[in-house]
């Protein structure tokens, strides 16, 4: 677990120095956060996103919500119907 940890961290810093070249600059902080995470994560859900620990403590799940859909309205991250339940929606970045 320390070393996805580590690693989400290393994505984070990667967004952080890159963000105005990736165009998320004007993003919220949550939003940016939740984008280092699916790049880290690769294909993710909500739910994952609200259960993992570095959100669990302090952004409530309409707060994820609200920044998933800014990611998704300006074209950074993208939906796919999942292969074993269709009910659950990945969330990858697009591009």
């Amino acid at each position: 677990m320390e070393t996805k940890r580590c690693k989400l961290f290393e994505a984070k810093k990667y967004v952080k120095r890159y963000e105005t070249k990736l165009g998320i600059n004007t993003m919220s902080k949550t939003a940016k956060d939740i984008y280092s995470f699916v790049a880290h994560e690769n294909e993710t859900t909500i739910a994952k996103i609200n259960r993992h620990p570095f959100f669990v403590e302090d952004i409530s799940l309409s707060t994820i919500k609200r920044a998933v859909e800014e990611l998704s309205c300006n074209d950074f991250i993208k939906f796919t119907r999942s292969p074993r339940d269709t009910r659950e929606r990945l969330i990858t970045i697009k591009g």
